[in-house]
């Protein structure tokens, strides 16, 4: 997921938190959840190959587009 798209997530979760007064819960929750991904290992590692697999899945797929393009795209 793309910075921009992250940002526009984590506002529209807020504004709807905010907007059904549910701010302190969702605070409450995030940091239950920090505080239990930092006391876990295995869920920090999970966590975190799980990112990766991400990232790199995306880069293999932007990868076969340019390559795709290259590939069709009149040589010079």
């Amino acid at each position: 997921m793309s910075d921009a798209r992250i940002e526009a997530y984590s506002r529209a979760l807020f504004e709807v938190a905010q907007a059904e007064g549910n701010l302190q819960i969702v605070e409450d929750e995030l940091f239950r959840m920090a505080r239990a991904i930092e006391a876990n290992e295995k869920l920090r590692s999970t966590l975190h190959q799980v990112s990766n697999n991400a990232k790199s899945q995306k880069c293999e797929a932007q990868l076969h587009c340019l390559t795709i393009r290259r590939s069709v795209s009149p040589k010079r």
